[in-house]
């Protein structure tokens, strides 16, 4: 009879053990706390294009900045990239000669761009330049920056770009990289993200990427998993709630029998 007991015992608190477990194991990856694989791994580069929202018709005309900025970064030498959007709604501002860039595309052209790079790669020794704007198609091809040698490491502004806002609407400000027959058989270079050269050997460094937004309408509500109140609910759920149940469900099947009166015996006593 004990032993049934006990089994029975365990099949009841065995799922919430596992359950606890699997819990306690998903809380760090829900929260964003680092994991120790995560830890003992290197850090992934992230490339960020800024998202402008919320812009008024008294903006039209009017000029904004967007950065394409780097975070994680490693030994990060220079960067090729391509950069496209509606062109009826923004275009890259012609400026002075002191002030911008004049594309090498079309080889006599005239006219120079508010492309300025930024300060996470900007030394004296670096090169910055583009081969064409097009503010009919609405795109940058081959925009670069490189470092005559040495790598980079943390965080910055790789590049800042003064649009014209022609209308008001919603556009994505998308990155990509040229097509490259001598970096296709490297595992990281992928034409739909820009291109991130390592110092050390001269490949590409993998990352990730998040496109630009321009937009006259408010920012998207986050996703309520992902705001600050629901997961720490969710935390203290883990680590209090499901130990509790635990010890609870334990200690409800673990209950101490109560003496049981032996009848017969006083019956045999009285005799």
């Amino acid at each position: 009879m004990q032993g049934e007991k006990g089994l029975k015992t365990e099949k009841k608190v065995l799922p919430l053990v596992i359950i606890m477990l699997l819990t306690a194991a998903a809380t760090p990856m829900i929260l964003g706390i680092p994991s120790v694989l995560a830890q003992t791994g290197e850090e992934i580069a992230t490339v960020v294009v800024s998202q402008i929202y919320d812009v008024q018709e008294d903006q039209v005309n009017t000029t904004i900045l967007v950065q394409i900025n780097v975070t994680g970064a490693v030994g990060l030498q220079g960067y090729v990239m391509n950069l496209s959007w509606d062109p009826t709604m923004l275009r890259v501002t012609e400026t002075s000669k002191q002030a911008g860039v004049r594309p090498l595309y079309p080889a006599l052209g005239t006219t120079y761009y508010a492309l300025s790079r930024g300060d996470f790669l900007n030394t004296t020794s670096s090169n910055f330049g583009v081969r064409e704007v097009n503010n009919t198609l609405g795109t940058i091809w081959y925009l670069w920056q490189m470092r005559s040698s040495g790598g980079q490491v943390g965080k910055g502004v790789l590049v800042t770009i003064n649009f014209t806002i022609l209308r008001l609407g919603t556009t994505r400000i998308e990155l990509s990289s040229p097509a490259s027959n001598a970096l296709a058989k490297d595992p990281n270079y992928d034409s739909t993200k820009s291109r991130l050269q390592n110092a050390n050997d001269g490949t590409l460094i993998p990352h990730e990427e998040f496109d630009g937004v321009f937009s006259d309408q408010p920012p998207p509500v986050p996703p309520i998993w992902s705001q600050l109140w629901f997961l720490a609910s969710v935390a203290i759920v883990a680590i209090v709630g499901l130990p509790t149940l635990v010890i609870v469900a334990y200690s409800k099947t673990h209950k101490p029998e109560k003496d049981k009166v032996d009848w017969d015996k006083y019956e045999e006593d009285e005799v």
